[in-house]
């Protein structure tokens, strides 16, 4: 009768480990949030219009004849 239920060392042994496992997951968890750092959310990085002009007209966007009417009105 023993032999087919176990000596339960063994299932003592396994739920010892599972139990390990998951403590040493909470303290991985608790240790990586702790330590992240509290920021607001990022803001956007505002271009100057100078940049976007030239990524517009680097693109094909625009042409070279409102390139120059654009960047003559910013200055």
């Amino acid at each position: 009768m023993n032999e087919m239920m176990g000596s339960g060392t063994n299932d003592r042994l396994l739920w010892a480990l599972i139990a390990i496992t998951i403590l040493a997951l909470a303290v991985l968890t608790t240790y990586r949030l702790a330590r992240r750092p509290i920021t607001a959310e990022p803001t956007p990085r505002i271009q100057p219009p100078e940049e976007v002009l030239r990524r517009r007209y680097a693109e094909g966007e625009i042409d070279e004849d409102e390139y120059l009417k654009r960047q003559a009105g910013l200055r």
